[in-house]
């Protein structure tokens, strides 16, 4: 399909080549501001062209690059509706709802256009055409993020242009779905897992938090498979975007910010641990963030996606190769008793939810180590470094030096308690 678009567009270009060209890297095309933590900001956005990989056909919307960054060839000029009516759908889905003019087929170049710059005629909204339905209940709308490396990228997936390495991501791909049934609107998560006893984990840790309602918690409707999809979870608030996402631009919150969103998460946790569930892999991946008008919601997401970091080994016993035990979870969002090979428990989570905070505030994990080992042996013996990015209110400080606590019994003794520390600042 992409193969039939691209000659059609090279034969195109061909015959304008005789035709003076601007320089791409000239464009006076718009892009969106950046979204903000803090809410949304007035600044004119700047203007830029919808392109296309002309090699692995990756769509790019309002590009602010000229060359493909997954495989560094060049970026198509401009993209017409039948260039993107040609998309594979995941690639065509991203343009829903991007504005473009009927009669000549351009796409606007900024989101709050109204008029094509080129014949006056009144733009409309682009309908990509149908996407797939799986588990025989959820319509696919549209592609919304990935995570994924780009060396796990089998076909052309869109946008993923950054590598956050300070992660061991969960890999996966976020569509917006339907679901037939309830006629809302549901996040469709495609888990990219090949680790039985992973994967095997996951499905026990979801079923259990599946029917779970909470304000501040991102549900499980669904879990399930199907050909193509080893691992499909299905989930609430699909408008919802990892902390993590929200910080590759803005690198930090605010302090009112995060004690807002936390003390919401706060609120989450306090409802699951009361169901005798412990989530295990509190990092900026799984702790959400929602706009509600001008705030943000902190909202708990993702139980059951600690990997195992070292996949041949169990939690039950030790290695007969290396004498240890296994290690669920990033080390960025360890703790000291993984790092020991205990299994997880309430007060695991109010450590990590304490690196989370620290992080969320000054942009960097609470230890930075040349190593991945060095990481964890400072969780185990080291003091958090000190935060010196932005200042901190002392009563804000002192609670997170509380969950950072290396013993347990000298952390808070639940999230409930956490959460009134929060409420009371």
């Amino acid at each position: 399909m992409f193969s039939k678009w691209f000659h059609a567009k090279q034969s195109k270009k061909d015959a304008k080549q005789s035709e003076p060209k601007q320089d791409p890297s000239q464009s006076t095309a718009q892009i969106p501001a950046s979204p903000s933590v803090e809410g949304p900001k007035e600044d004119a956005p700047v203007t830029q062209q919808h392109r296309v990989c002309t090699y692995c056909g990756a769509a790019y919307r309002f590009a602010i690059f000229t060359h493909c960054p997954r495989d560094g060839e060049p970026l198509s000029d401009s993209l017409t509706k039948d260039d993107v009516d040609q998309l594979p759908w995941a690639e065509q889905s991203a343009f829903r709802d991007i504005r473009y003019c009927p009669e000549c087929g351009e796409f606007a170049s900024t989101l709050d256009a109204t008029e094509c710059g080129a014949d006056q005629q009144s733009l409309v909204a682009y309908e990509p055409r149908p996407g797939p339905v799986l588990l025989k209940r959820f319509q696919l709308v549209s592609f919304l993020f990935s995570n994924l490396p780009a060396d796990m990228h089998q076909t052309s997936r869109v946008y993923r242009t950054d590598d956050d390495s300070s992660y061991r991501n969960t890999p996966m791909e976020v569509f917006l779905a339907t679901d037939i049934e309830s006629k809302s609107s549901v996040a469709v998560k495609k888990l990219h897992w090949e680790d039985e006893a992973t994967v095997e984990r996951f499905q026990t840790v979801a079923a259990s938090v599946a029917g779970l309602k909470h304000d501040y918690l991102i549900s499980v409707v669904e879990v399930g498979s199907q050909k193509g999809w080893k691992l499909i979870m299905v989930t609430d608030h699909p408008n919802a975007q990892p902390m993590s996402k929200w910080l590759e631009t803005e690198k930090r919150l605010s302090e009112k910010t995060a004690i807002k969103v936390f003390l919401e998460i706060s609120a989450a946790l306090e409802f699951v641990h009361s169901h005798g569930i412990v989530h295990g892999a509190l990092n900026l991946h799984n702790l959400h963030m929602e706009r509600s008008s001008e705030n943000f919601v902190g909202l708990l997401a993702n139980f059951g996606v600690a990997e195992r970091m070292f996949q041949n080994m169990q939690w039950q016993g030790v290695s007969t190769e290396t004498n240890t035990v296994n290690v669920f979870g990033d080390p960025s969002g360890m703790c000291p008793e993984f790092c020991k090979a205990l299994r997880p428990t309430a007060l695991t989570d109010i450590y990590q939810l304490g690196s989370a905070m620290y992080q969320a505030l000054s942009g960097h994990p609470p230890f930075r180590r040349r190593t991945w080992p060095m990481v964890m042996m400072a969780h185990l013996n080291e003091p958090p470094d000190p935060i010196e990015e932005v200042e901190v209110s002392e009563a804000f400080a002192a609670i997170i030096m509380t969950c950072l606590n290396k013993n347990p019994d000298d952390r808070f003794a639940s999230a409930g308690a956490l959460k009134d520390a929060l409420q009371s600042i």
